[in-house]
């Protein structure tokens, strides 16, 4: 009876453990969920090919640049004409002596007259003096040849009637003209035998040489600084035409 009853027991025990296997199993196995039925994808059509660029034209080519043409050369400004000569201020009423032929004017106090018979040489071109016999002043026409040196002042003072001339204290001065002429101090005897003083001028131009001197005589009127500044604007007042 026991042993019947220990094989039931075993039987049963056997039957619980498959029973309690086939329930696990059960309880642990998902149950799969239908799967929804996939749209079918509509297909898309095929890109059509994109039509080739056409190729760019060429570009023209760029004409060449005409070549500036020259500048024209600036004429040359014309030199301005130089300005004549004005008159030469002068501290006493003057007149102006003219000469076309040796082209050339000079200034000289009003009272003072010409004096045709002081021309004894042929060089002398004028002369003029006051009334009472000096000053006096005169001009004289050479050839320009050599330099202008005292040397040459003497020769020019004898070939217009002055003995024993000498010439010193040579200097060199521009006249109005722009003409450059040289003054000297000078002392000779006139052609009565007086002990004469006073200045010279020489200028050249164009081959001709042209000598003023005004001199007085130191016993009628002895030179100083007065008579010394008229006779330097007399001779400054020389100009070539």
């Amino acid at each position: 009876m026991a042993n019947k009853t220990y094989k039931l027991a075993t039987l049963l025990m056997v039957t619980l453990f498959v029973i309690g296997m086939t329930l696990t199993a059960c309880a642990t196995t998902t149950p799969t969920t239908p799967t929804t039925p996939t749209t079918p994808t509509t297909p898309t059509p095929p890109t059509p090919p994109t039509p080739p660029t056409p190729p760019t034209p060429p570009t023209p080519p760029t004409p060449p640049t005409p070549p500036t043409p020259p500048t024209p050369p600036t004429p040359p400004t014309p030199p301005t004409p130089p300005t004549p000569p004005g008159p030469v201020s002068v501290s006493f009423p003057a007149k102006t002596y003219t000469n076309a032929q040796y082209g050339f004017s000079v200034q000289y106090p009003t009272e003072w007259e010409e004096d045709p018979a002081y021309l004894t040489q042929p060089a002398m071109i004028v002369c003029l003096r006051v009334a009472a016999y000096v000053p006096v002043m005169y001009v004289s026409h050479f050839d320009a040849t050599g330099p202008v040196d005292a040397a040459a002042i003497v020769d020019m003072l004898k070939k217009s009637s002055q003995g024993d001339p000498k010439a010193t204290n040579l200097k060199e001065v521009t006249l109005s003209d722009s003409t450059k002429a040289t003054i000297a101090d000078t002392q000779y005897l006139s052609a009565t035998g007086y002990d004469c003083k006073g200045l010279a001028l020489v200028a050249d131009k164009d081959g001709k040489r042209i000598l003023v001197g005004v001199h007085t005589v130191e016993a009628f009127l002895p030179i100083d600084a007065a008579l010394t500044q008229q006779f330097t604007e007399i001779l400054q007042s020389f100009k070539f035409q």
